[in-house]
């Protein structure tokens, strides 16, 4: 199995596929619109690539992004001195609003999918494959709406037409001469349709089977995408270029569930060193899984198409990772309510190699007799990643413990938060507990996730004007002090 990384950002952001489509298209706009500059709304993936080569193009760059999107995203976006403008409740309200705003800017609208310089641009990677291995019996790519699929289909299968395609749910000199053969192939195939017969397959998500829909229904049709780790891959509807391109080679759909893309987030981590999101990860998955039996001694091909991941997230989905794999075990037991007894269960569990991540007791709702203990433990037989990553975000000021006393009342809790958004700051968890010495008072303790640094600090004086008590600490002012 050869796995082909194309998830960097930095510091090589040419191997980022999104960054090939990207660059194709900034280097095809006209001047007039390139002082226009571009308005731009869609997969953070996308806004990435755009605003990080906008900037390097010399291009202006205004981004549309919804009320979800995270502080450390819309700060990344800045950070290449794009625009940021914040609307809507989701990625479609952005969207539509961005049509709205490019009117009143007067800018230039870059559609995120369904653009056939995109697709040319995404299609380099097929060519760029064919030159690194001589032999190649499969490509296993990740499948949202269709354009990355449809660029490696459309190069691969017509210089290597034997090779099968599976389907999972830059400015150099190498890649310019890439876009412009890819370009002529384009225009072939789309004028003489497809002729081959060999079998070609594709692989999703269960969450958002974008393509399997447009399949079946014989065109593009919108989906109601349900949450899923490979979010990338949750596209509304598909690409209509890319399925007029696609729908020819396509002889089967795998579906990947979110339990294996997981696992081979996991594995990649620990095995291959790599940390990918989860849309990129589907490859890995559907192999996992079994689901690809007859590719067995074959020369097979990931595709790993995106690292965009949050350190949060990806601590989670380690976790998830490891519970599917049975590394990660819940276990509720009742004990005697006496000295000693929660002693003697750790030390059992301690003796059979498990470690303990967090336990937690239970008097008033037990169902055993009223002198027993309900006691919930979350345990593993490995070191956790991360708690690794937890640790290390910590150092870096990223993750931060805030504790604070508020007023008993109404709304106070919902002021708090308020402000902590205001501020950008990404809150993780939060307890409450009585204050001492405020019978009013509830002291309120919360983990907080932030940019860097700077954005610590500055968090950290406007808490501290409205409540002046407050505490922060992280372990870089333990270490300090």
């Amino acid at each position: 199995m050869h796995i082909t990384e194309s998830n960097r950002m930095c510091p090589l952001p040419q191997l980022f596929f999104k960054a090939r489509g990207a660059c194709n298209v900034l280097a095809s706009m006209p001047i007039s619109d390139k002082t226009r500059g571009c308005t731009i709304s869609g997969g953070r993936n996308f806004v990435r690539a755009m605003t990080h080569y906008g900037y390097r193009h010399s291009v202006p760059v205004n981004v549309v992004v919804p009320k979800s999107c995270p502080s450390t995203e819309r700060h990344r976006y800045k950070e290449d001195f794009a625009v940021v403008k914040v609307h809507g409740n989701d990625t479609n309200d952005a969207s539509l609003h961005a049509l709205s705003y490019v009117n009143q800017i007067g800018s230039n609208y870059i559609h995120g999918m369904d653009r056939l310089d995109l697709i040319a641009g995404y299609g380099t990677l097929g060519l760029e494959l064919l030159t690194q291995l001589d032999k190649m019996d499969a490509v296993l790519c990740p499948v949202g709406s269709g354009s990355l699929v449809a660029g490696i289909v459309l190069a691969v299968k017509s210089l290597k037409p034997n090779c099968l395609i599976y389907r999972c749910a830059v400015r150099n000199v190498f890649a310019m001469n890439q876009q412009k053969l890819f370009i002529n192939i384009l225009a072939q195939r789309m004028s003489s349709g497809n002729s081959s017969a060999e079998q070609r397959s594709g692989v999703e998500s269960v969450a958002a089977p974008t393509m399997s829909r447009a399949v079946q229904e014989k065109k593009p049709v919108m989906i109601q995408a349900q949450p899923s780790v490979a979010d990338s891959l949750s596209a509304p509807i598909a690409s209509n270029n890319a399925y007029n391109i696609v729908r020819g080679y396509l002889d089967k759909m795998i579906a990947v569930e979110e339990i294996w893309i997981s696992r081979a987030m996991l594995f990649l981590l620990e095995q291959e060193k790599m940390v990918v999101e989860g849309a990129a990860a589907c490859p890995v998955a559907a192999l996992m899984a079994g689901k690809l039996p007859e590719l067995r001694g074959k020369t097979v091909v990931c595709i790993l198409t995106g690292g965009n991941i949050s350190n949060s997230r990806m601590a989670a989905v380690i976790d998830r990772g490891m519970a599917a794999a049975g590394r990660l075990v819940s276990v509720n037991v009742a004990v005697a309510d006496a000295p000693g007894a929660l002693t003697r269960l750790l030390a059992k569990l301690t003796e059979a190699g498990a470690d303990v991540k967090s336990i937690t007791t239970e008097r008033s709702w037990g169902k055993r007799d009223p002198f027993s203990l309900s006691v919930s433990v979350n345990m593993q037989h490995l070191n956790s990643i991360s708690a690794v990553i937890d640790r290390g975000m910590a150092a870096a000021r990223c993750l931060v413990s805030v504790n604070v006393a508020v007023s008993d009342g109404p709304g106070a809790l919902g002021r708090l938060l308020a402000k902590l958004t205001e501020a950008g700051a990404d809150v993780e968890s939060m307890e409450r507990s009585w204050a001492n010495g405020a019978q009013i008072s509830l002291s309120v303790n919360l983990v907080i996730e932030t940019n860097d640094i700077k954005h610590a600090k500055d968090l950290e004086k406007k808490l501290m004007k409205d409540y002046p008590h407050a505490r922060i600490t992280s372990i870089s002012n333990l270490n300090v002090a």
